[in-house]
């Protein structure tokens, strides 16, 4: 491979951010946690835009997600009742669901953050988000 960046989004990366559009445009539809859902569709912005930014955002995004969704499973109902009055009431809408369904959510979810993780450590990823020098005015 060269060193110079890769003039076309990775495959991989193109797929993430049309799953990310999706659920964020779900999720604002929804109009469930609608700030998370901006934020997400800001950060698919700047990976268009090819920001380092975006990048690193990709990043902590699959490490937070990860985090949380591998103890999900383990939270206990105590915990999900002080979220009931909160406007997230994600753990609140969880205790009624049997502990089957809790890991098949989980697993989804780490398996999301997990593809996220591997698209954003790549080194095709981090080549197309690294600037180009290009002193040609006129091409």
């Amino acid at each position: 491979m060269s060193n110079s960046a890769p003039t076309a989004m990775p495959k991989r990366l193109m797929l993430l951010l049309a799953l990310l559009s999706v659920l964020a445009t779900g999720g604002l539809w929804l109009n469930w946690l609608p700030l998370l859902w901006v934020l997400v569709l800001l950060l698919v912005l700047g990976c268009v835009g090819r920001q380092k930014a975006g990048l690193m955002l990709l990043r902590l995004l699959g490490m937070a997600g990860l985090a949380l969704f591998i103890t999900l499973p383990f939270m206990p109902p105590q915990v999900a009742e002080q979220f009931a009055d909160t406007p997230a009431q994600l753990p609140y809408i969880l205790t009624g669901l049997s502990s089957t369904t809790m890991w098949l959510i989980s697993a989804a979810g780490a398996l999301l953050c997990g593809f996220t993780l591997w698209v954003a450590f790549t080194q095709i990823t981090a080549q197309f988000f690294r600037p180009q020098m290009r002193f040609n005015i006129l091409g």
